[in-house]
């Protein structure tokens, strides 16, 4: 097999020869950077790689480790390569040469499972050192490395104007392109805040909890885009946990216990497939992975060793159902030149050439898109030149104008993406896709959509996709039911709903609120006319102001329920609408009726200091304290102030009764009913209502009875009377007439002067 491909390469390569005889061409060179310090036996000069061997070796190369990664990747490449050098159309006079570099020196066998960058500081010295100083035939880089290397590569490659196509980084941190303009890739950038973003507000989702692997940069990057997309969309982010890679079960416990004392229903968690297996079963022993709540994770999740009954057990797979993993979508149907293309890889390694694992289990694809896109953008360049000079890309005279934006629309029909386009950033254009796991295989299916759910029982389900543009998400045609385990989980947070007058609860908002509005606006005018009556001094005039002010601010509370959904800040100016009118009217009351006591009984005066802007739950707590407070303040009225006049201890106790029935009715709703809102509108109101005609309405009837009230008469008669009302004139100690106070009483008599 072996020999075979030998004689077919060395025929390829002596044709290539003969045909550079006939027509001299211009040499250029392509750089292949990668993980290739796990292949052994390799020979290195400086970072370049001098005996590089296309056949694949299976006792060298290891198919599934990150040594068959950087082979098979490098083979796409040099396919790609080949197939230009071949054409007639697509750099006609040009000779595409190609020279491989290590990112990470010699081969060392910890590098083929668990390659980490090291050593740190090989590629942005000795291997970009290389690449722009020494080998100066390179103008343009395909690479296969792992973000926490190629940053800094990618970063030295465009300060030297040198075009870098990456198949495999999907890191956010190289979306930058004041530092990263000549680095693209064939992978989208794997800024998940967007897609996920849109897949929320298609279910009108308005928290969510983020918990994510902190220590690695790709992962951290992730989640910085996810919380910064969240709070520009107004989803409020309940709980941010980021964790270290190595997980212990204090860790675990801290990040469940954090969770739990919050609400958020929907749990995105990004890292690594490992670290996302630990983390989701753990949470699922802890009752928080279900029906009841929606996980959407960056990665599948799956243990190191892939042998779950041995990790875990089996009840880890009913953790996963319902869970989402988030990825980019392929196109469902392959180019004309897929088949031909997979053939001639197969072909080149020694495969069978039906042979279809090359291309399922690596980036092959990508990295064969990469450099046919690569080389596009050399002829694109060299076709705008002027002269159309060969050795002017050659010789790095037209880098200038290879920036990512010269490869992001070439009109490249690729192998599975169809017509490949870039994004501003340098990324590939492409759609996102959630797909679900049923709990009952360990697989995640492809991208097509089957249709059917009983089809889609004995696999994982694609749900719903989102646009190329990122505008728009929709779920597939039935797929909402089988995701959802049969429901829609909620969010969390009570539901809001629109109360307009299209709809019968928006006009009794708005009566509501006028009715409100005139009765405390009639109140205030009432107490202003009225102040000198002797009936309104003993009510004290400006703490019922104060009172009826604290049920204009609780009346707003009400109204701003009608209209449209609300948004983030509409919902703060409810909270604290309700929570500083309730304050002025429970703690004016509480205040004004100890200070009778203090003032007609002889009891000490209780000042009431009001807090500052407070966090919600120590708010909450207040108005309790406040609320309870009435019965005490209630005992010592009805046990001190003897005179009727001055003794509320019925106001209180009303007071008391309606706010506590209205707590006690509201609790008892569901929070899930479109007319939560409402009825708890409702109940507010009726107990603002009981205070206002309490306070100001039984004042008003009084002075009704004793005809204080201005009526209309003649011409010739007094505007104002009050017939058959016995008047107290005040005598010269400040007592009124006709009235026997004791000793005790007199001397703290300040009210009727």
């Amino acid at each position: 097999m072996n020999l075979r491909v030998l004689i077919w390469h060395s025929l390829y390569c002596l044709t290539l020869a003969l045909s550079d005889i006939v027509t001299k061409k211009t040499n250029v060179t392509l750089g292949l950077i990668g993980i290739y310090c796990a292949i052994p036996g390799l020979k290195l000069n400086g970072s370049l790689i001098t005996n590089y061997n296309i056949t694949y070796d299976p006792k060298l190369i290891d198919y599934y480790g990150y040594g068959g990664f950087a082979f098979f990747g490098d083979l796409a490449a040099t396919l790609a390569v080949e197939q230009i050098n071949n054409s007639s159309k697509i750099l006609k006079n040009v000779h595409v040469n190609i020279k491989q570099f290590s990112d990470c020196g010699g081969f060392y066998p910890a590098a083929n499972t668990a390659f980490s960058g090291r050593p740190a500081g090989f590629a942005p010295s000795i291997m970009v050192e290389d690449l722009v100083e020494i080998h100066e035939d390179v103008i343009g880089v395909i690479g296969g490395e792992i973000s926490s290397t190629a940053c800094a590569s990618a970063q030295e490659l465009s300060s030297n104007q040198i075009p870098y196509c990456s198949f495999f980084l999907g890191s956010p941190r190289l979306d930058d392109r004041n530092i990263f303009n000549y680095f693209f890739r064939m992978f989208p950038s794997m800024r998940l805040g967007k897609p996920i973003a849109l897949f929320l507000e298609s279910l009108s989702v308005r928290q969510i909890g983020i918990v994510y692997q902190k220590d690695a940069d790709s992962t951290l990057q992730i989640a910085l885009d996810i919380v910064q997309t969240m709070q520009s969309k107004g989803i409020i982010v309940a709980v941010n946990v980021p964790l270290i890679s190595k997980l212990t079960p204090a860790i675990l416990d801290y990040a469940v216990t954090t969770f739990k004392q919050t609400t958020a229903r929907y749990i995105i968690a990004i890292g690594s497939s490992d670290w996302l297996s630990n983390v989701v079963y753990t949470f699922g022993k802890r009752k928080m992975v279900g029906p009841n709540y929606v996980w959407i994770t960056s990665n599948a999740p799956k243990p190191k060793s892939r042998d779950l009954m041995k990790v875990y057990g089996p009840d880890y797979y009913s953790f996963l159902t319902g869970l989402l993993v988030i990825n980019s979508i392929t196109a469902s149907e392959y180019s004309e030149t897929y088949y031909a293309t997979l053939m001639s890889l197969n072909q080149m390694a020694g495969f069978n050439p039906l042979d279809s694992g090359i291309f399922s289990n690596f980036n092959t694809k990508l990295a064969y898109n990469c450099t046919m896109l690569m080389l596009l953008g050399f002829d694109k360049a060299l076709a705008a030149a002027s002269p159309s000079d060969p050795k002017l890309l050659a010789e790095r005279r037209l880098q200038g104008i290879m920036n990512s934006s010269h490869f992001s629309n070439l009109g490249y029909q690729s192998l599975v993406y169809r017509l490949i386009q870039l994004t501003e950033r340098g990324d590939m254009k492409t759609q996102y896709q959630f797909r679900a796991y049923n709990g009952t295989k360990y697989s995640i299916s492809g991208a097509v959509h089957l249709g059917k759910i009983q089809a889609l029982k004995e696999r994982i389900l694609g749900i719903g996709a989102t646009d190329r543009e990122l505008t728009s998400f929709e779920f597939y045609p039935d797929s909402q039911g089988f995701f959802f385990n049969g429901s829609l989980p909620l969010d969390g947070l009570p539901v809001q709903y629109s109360y307009t007058l299209e709809w019968q609860a928006g006009k009794i908002i708005v009566a509501m609120s006028c009715i409100g509005f005139l009765a405390t606006f009639f109140s205030i005018i009432f107490l202003i006319l009225f102040q000198s009556s002797a009936i309104l001094r003993v009510a004290s005039v400006p703490e019922c102001l104060a009172i009826v002010l604290g049920c204009v601010s609780i009346q707003l509370h009400i109204y701003l329920h009608f209209g449209e959904a609300p948004a983030i800040l509409i919902c703060h100016l409810r909270n604290w609408a309700f929570n500083l009118g309730f304050n002025l009217v429970i703690s004016t009351l509480i205040c004004k009726n100890l200070l009778v006591t203090h003032t007609v009984g002889n009891y000490y005066y209780i000042s009431c200091h009001y807090g500052e802007f407070l966090p919600r739950r120590v708010l909450l707590y207040y108005n309790v304290f406040l609320f309870l407070a009435l019965l005490p303040t209630t005992y010592l009225v009805q046990l001190k102030v003897r005179w009727e006049s001055h003794n509320e201890s019925t106001i209180l106790s009303i007071t008391f009764f309606a706010i506590g029935l209205a707590s006690l009715v509201i609790s008892n709703f569901d929070t899930s009913s479109a007319l939560f809102n409402l009825m708890k509108s409702i109940c507010i109101w009726v107990a603002m209502m009981v205070v206002l005609l309490l306070l100001v309405g039984s004042r008003f009837g009084e002075m009704a009875q004793a005809g204080l009230l201005p009526t209309l008469h003649g011409p010739d008669s007094d505007p104002i009377r009050t017939p058959n009302r016995t008047r107290l004139s005040v005598r010269p100690n400040g007592t009124p007439n006709g009235l026997q106070l004791s000793s005790k009483c007199a001397s703290n008599w300040i009210y009727s002067s």
